[in-house]
């Protein structure tokens, strides 16, 4: 019974102990309320200034999303190509870095940089340019990005690096299928060149021609009438060849699931609100401190004053 009547007596006098501390408190910043008032109101502008000036750079990032081509394109289908390996090169295009140089120097993109400092191209290039530019690769998909400090111009980068890069995926495919096509053309109109030379040195009156090859084939006489008809095949040969040369600039490597969009907000802008907190708990934390420190001053003077007073 003693020892429970002993831990009530502790408990009823330590909660008006605890009371009394926030009523010191309380009236420690009433009494010196000066000092706390201008240390918390300094505090937080010092802040609020400081992220309002020194703020770092706004960065956009505008990001793209790319797929495969649609594998029912009929160009595709014409030269047996499947849209996953026409996708492989699109995607090497894409981390090249020859590509991105052509970019970079065709589109004279060091004019559109804020450059303070004599930078030369390369490093403008480099640090500005390549660096921010960015493919993340995914199973059937790549996200292409860029981060910078003008919105519509990350926008627009992306999407025209993309472009670019798929006209060179295109162009590596198919140049040898262009170089055939163009081959056979040039071979059609030199064999109906020298056949028109041959039936125009041919004599009127003659009936045979000796020792002619004509589309490959040779025969030791040849009528007029014949002669005749292999220039008629062979100028048919030559147009439905140059009818049907598929047009390479209809043809992708990929297809856009997303085109870049100027970004509406950066992506390393700091939070206001949480700014505005922390200056306003550092002003309040700081005005209390001022107020304990000012307060310890005032009692060590009074305390010299008062043995200074008994010693007289």
């Amino acid at each position: 019974m003693k020892s429970d009547n002993k831990k009530q007596k502790v408990v009823s006098i330590s909660a008006p102990a605890n009371m009394m501390d926030f009523l010191d408190l309380w009236n420690l910043l009433v009494q010196w309320k000066t000092a706390f008032i201008s240390v918390a109101i300094t505090t937080f502008l010092v802040i609020v200034l400081n992220f309002h000036f020194n703020s770092p750079t706004l960065i956009y990032k505008a990001s793209a999303i790319v797929i495969p081509s649609n594998i029912s394109d009929s160009n595709l289908k014409l030269y047996t190509l499947e849209s996953h390996s026409v996708f492989v090169a699109f995607d090497k295009a894409l981390r090249s870095r020859d590509i991105r140089i052509s970019y970079f120097n065709n589109n004279n993109l060091i004019e559109q940089f804020e450059i303070y400092n004599d930078f030369d191209k390369e490093y403008v290039f480099e640090e500005r340019f390549n660096k921010m530019l960015s493919v993340s690769k995914h199973d059937d998909y790549r996200i292409v990005s860029f981060e910078g400090t003008d919105a519509r111009l990350a926008a627009k980068w992306v999407n025209g690096f993309i472009e670019m890069a798929n006209e060179d995926a295109v162009r590596v495919l198919f140049l040898p299928t262009r170089i055939t096509l163009n081959y056979e053309i040039k071979k059609y109109k030199e064999e109906i060149n020298n056949l028109k030379f041959n039936l125009k040195a041919m004599q009127s009156d003659s009936l045979f021609f000796e020792g002619l090859t004509v589309a490959g084939i040779k025969k030791n006489y040849w009528t007029r009438e014949e002669l005749e008809l292999e220039l008629k095949n062979l100028m048919f040969g030559l147009e439905k060849t140059e009818t049907t040369k598929p047009s390479f600039s209809n043809i992708s490597a990929m297809q856009f699931s997303q085109k870049a969009v100027a970004p509406s907000k950066p992506i390393n802008r700091s939070d206001v609100k949480s700014i505005i907190l922390s200056a306003v708990l550092s002003g309040l934390v700081l005005g209390i401190l001022a107020v304990f420190f000012t307060d310890s001053i005032a009692r060590a003077r009074k305390r010299r004053d008062s043995s200074s007073h008994l010693s007289v």
